[in-house]
């Protein structure tokens, strides 16, 4: 989280912030952020989380809900599907090779890396996306989904990975992590239907005992 708030405040804050509004922005990332949350790894930041550290900072309602702010700034800017939102807003044509499917990263996080594209992610030649949260919040509010963070698109594809049988080696290497355990992270989030899939299966067996 650390790292993220480093991020946010030398990459984001400048170019779309005015100076009054900066000055905000890393006093909540440098005293509050920082202070509770700076060591812990972003994929194992829960709602609870936020929600603690809200409630911890009841006795200064403003810097708290100014705090929550960024904090879901933050988290909306971290990551997208299966690349991270840096690398998308980054990323330049030389680095693209459209008859290949595939992005070509000399620098990404993890080092120079190559991202494997499926047909849905390409767009028409000549065009580009220059803002990724107007679009986004069109899409959320069409699909009732008010509380879900760009962030959660990088879960969505490793869990939708787990679920068509995909590996975790095979699920890390497409999102570029070094390591199994960042990958096994994400395990959990293909639980649920699992979990329906096995009461279906009781169910039926429950009914064929009687």
């Amino acid at each position: 989280m650390r790292e993220l708030g480093r991020r946010f405040l030398d990459e984001y804050v400048p170019a779309h912030c005015k100076a009054s509004t900066a000055a905000k922005h890393r006093r909540s990332v440098e005293f509050f952020v920082d202070s509770r949350i700076g060591r812990r790894p972003v994929p194992d930041i829960q709602r609870s989380d936020t929600a603690a550290l809200h409630h911890d900072m009841r006795a200064t309602p403003y810097q708290a809900n100014q705090t929550l702010g960024v904090l879901s700034k933050m988290f909306n800017l971290a990551e997208l599907s299966g690349c991270r939102l840096s690398e998308i807003q980054k990323l330049r044509w030389e680095h693209v090779a459209l008859d290949a499917g595939e992005l070509r990263l000399p620098d990404a996080k993890t080092g120079a890396k190559v991202v494997h594209l499926g047909d849905p992610a390409m767009r028409k030649p000549g065009s580009h996306l220059t803002d990724l949260q107007h679009p986004w919040r069109r899409i959320r509010a069409r699909a009732g989904l008010d509380d879900v963070r760009l962030h959660d698109l990088r879960h969505s594809f490793a869990s939708g990975g787990l679920l068509v049988g995909e590996g975790l080696p095979m699920i890390g290497k497409l999102l570029g992590h070094t390591q199994i355990q960042t990958t096994a992270r994400y395990a959990h989030l293909a639980n649920d239907p699992f979990e329906a899939a096995a009461n279906r299966i009781a169910s039926r067996i429950a009914d064929i005992a009687g």
